[in-house]
C-alpha cells in the first residue's frame, strides 16, 4: 500500500471516528503578531510566525519567506526584506510545526513613516512559497504560494 493510500486511509479514519481532523493539504502559514518601529528613513519589524503542514499531507514542504509588505489601512508603507533567523529549518514533514520569529527591514518616505507613526498598528502580509515532493520521484514538485496578513504593533521614537 502506497504512502498517498496509507494517508486517505487515515485520513477516513480519523473523520468516521469523530476525531479533529487537520484537512490541510499543504502548508500553512499563520502571522501571530509582532512589531514595527521606523527611524528617519528605514522601517524595521519583528514578525512572530507559525508554520505547519497538515498531517494529512501527501509529503512534507520545502518553503521560503521571500518578503513582507507593509500596511496602514489601505496605505502602503514599506517593502520588507526579511532575515532569514539563526537554526531556521525550511522543511517540515506532515504533522510538523514551528514557530519563528522573523525581522525584517525596508526603506521608507518621510509620509510613510508619518503614516505608520500616527497609527497604533499596521498590517503585514507575509509571502511564502511552498515546494512539495508528490509519492513518485518521477512526478516534478508541486508549487504553492501565498501570503499571510497579521497585525503588527507601532513604536515609533521621536525624531
Amino acid at each position: 500500500m502506497g504512502g498517498a493510500t496509507r494517508t486517505v486511509l487515515s485520513f477516513m479514519a480519523a473523520v468516521l471516528a469523530g476525531a479533529c481532523v487537520d484537512t490541510a493539504l499543504s502548508l500553512v502559514v499563520d502571522v501571530d503578531g509582532g512589531s514595527a518601529s521606523a527611524t528617519e528613513d528605514l522601517v524595521n519589524v519583528s514578525i512572530d510566525a507559525s508554520i505547519r503542514v497538515g498531517e494529512f499531507a501527501v509529503s512534507g514542504d520545502t518553503f521560503t519567506l521571500p518578503g513582507a509588505d507593509l500596511f496602514v489601512g489601505e496605505t502602503p508603507i514599506a517593502q520588507l526584506v526579511l532575515n532569514r533567523p539563526e537554526g531556521f529549518t525550511n522543511t517540515l514533514e506532515p504533522g510538523q510545526s514551528t514557530r519563528v520569529t522573523i525581522t525584517g527591514m525596508g526603506r521608507v518616505t518621510s509620509d510613510a513613516r508619518a503614516t505608520l507613526c500616527a497609527s497604533e498598528t499596521a498590517t503585514v502580509l507575509l509571502q511564502w512559497r511552498a515546494e512539495e515532493q508528490p509519492d513518485d520521484d518521477l512526478d516534478p514538485p508541486l508549487g504553492d504560494m501565498g501570503a499571510s496578513e497579521g497585525t503588527l504593533t507601532v513604536t515609533c521614537p521621536s525624531l
